[in-house]
């Protein structure tokens, strides 16, 4: 774990007073975010979670201090929805804000933090510890609240503890350290974006939180469920001592996977990796705006402009998928369409055989707003390092751009055929 630590510091630029720590999943890391930020065991806790239906599943779970999954860690079984801890989880109150109209359309930042504040100062009028989330970026790339919105309630509020969701990956490493200097918890994965093996966790701790840390005897029984004392900080010998001594193999294994994907990333040339991300950015738009059934979906504005590279470029961009009526596919039909898009359809359906024989992995199928869902379509690191890198797809970083939008293209057409095909509606390629 030491070693993974100090390359995962390194490889991201964590100031050393900065802590980490690694959990079996993203999820996980929630407990643990919510029971390090409020000490006092006398006051209660309001988690505000923003963007619930476009973070981890489990997230609202987690954060109400319940089990969210049958299956824990340590291979024991219980009831999900039960408390971790009754007493911790008597003390949470969660709060959900929604980031869209139950339409599916983006509710609009000012609104996103009028809800917010409005949350965090009832939460300070009962007494209670207003835990506030910043989701750097959701599963359809929002971001929420804003930055200025987040700053004022600071500056307002002495008590209040924020913690960043940047579990999808998609933030800059300048941004991380100014999150951790305002003491901000930041949760991360080495999944997702950066193309790790999935159930990697870490949280990284503010100098702030990381001091109170040390401190403490241990933390509420029933943590020991999910966290081992090996990937706790060497320094924090209370928390340490409550957990099992044997190290969880399973997350170890899994980061030092997700570190060669991370360290790769960065690894590569930080120019080539700029014009892969705006190349993506432009060519996914004039791609999709020809296909007969996808329908791309609003883009959510980045939250910090030109000044965060991967914040500042989209990544992610979620589209509908329509049948001729006009009616869009729903969550079934879609689940159904991403699979058939990762396999070789060439024996099932009728047309040009190496667009069906192609197979491409896309986002999974996400509820937008309550009646609507959408596929992403999402440029992750590995992606990045192979068309920057890679001379199998091209002598220059100009043919492997080709190659890319030769493969936006593909998928493109792809889900066209298919389609076309389920409703014996001719296409012409």
């Amino acid at each position: 774990y030491d070693s993974i630590r100090r390359r995962l510091r390194k490889t991201l630029r964590i100031a050393d007073h900065a802590a980490i720590l690694f959990t079996p999943s993203g999820t996980d890391v929630e407990l643990i975010a919510t029971a390090l930020a409020c000490e006092d065991p006398d006051r209660p806790i309001v988690n505000i979670i923003v963007g619930p239906n476009e973070v981890g599943s489990g997230t609202p779970l987690a954060a109400a201090g319940c089990h969210y999954d049958s299956l824990l860690p340590n291979g024991e079984t219980v009831m999900v929805g039960d408390p971790v801890n009754d007493e911790f989880a008597h003390r949470i109150l969660p709060e959900l804000v929604p980031l869209r109209h139950a339409d599916g359309v983006m509710l609009e930042s000012a609104e996103l933090d009028d809800h917010v504040t409005i949350l965090v100062e009832r939460a300070v009028a009962r007494g209670a510890v207003p835990l506030l989330h910043l989701v750097a970026h959701s599963k359809t790339g929002m971001h929420a609240p804003s930055l200025a919105c987040v700053q004022r309630l600071q500056q307002r509020h002495a008590d209040l503890v924020v913690i960043v969701d940047g579990a999808q990956g998609r933030f800059s490493r300048k941004g991380m350290a100014e999150s951790l200097a305002h003491d901000h918890l930041f949760i991360l994965t080495g999944s997702k974006f950066f193309g790790g093996p999935p159930f990697s966790g870490a949280l990284v701790v503010p100098r702030r939180f990381a001091e109170l840390a040390r401190q403490r005897p241990g933390l509420p029984s029933g943590f020991d469920q999910y966290f081992t004392a090996p990937a706790m900080p060497s320094t924090w010998h209370g928390i340490r001592h409550s957990m099992p001594q044997n190290p969880n193999l399973g997350v170890l294994l899994r980061w030092t996977a997700a570190m060669a994907e991370i360290e790769a990333y960065y690894e590569t040339p930080s120019d080539a990796r700029l014009r892969v991300l705006r190349y993506f950015e432009q060519q996914v738009p004039r791609t999709f705006e020809e296909s007969a059934h996808a329908r791309l979906l609003a883009v959510h504005p980045p939250v910090l402009g030109e000044k965060r590279l991967l914040q500042s470029k989209t990544t992610v961009f979620n589209f509908s998928v329509n049948h001729a009526s006009g009616d869009s596919l729903d969550m079934l039909a879609l689940r159904r369409l991403h699979g058939q898009i990762n396999t070789d359809l060439t024996d099932q359906t009728v047309g040009s055989e190496r667009i069906l024989s192609a197979r491409f992995h896309l986002g999974q199928p996400v509820k937008i707003g309550e009646t609507k869902a959408a596929l992403r379509l999402a440029l992750g690191g590995e992606l990045i390092v192979r068309v920057s890198t890679d001379l199998r797809l091209g002598a220059t970083l100009n043919d492997r751009l080709r190659w890319l939008g030769e493969q936006l293209a593909t998928v493109r057409t792809k889900i066209d055929l298919v389609l076309a095909a389920e409703q014996e509606v001719p296409l012409t390629l």
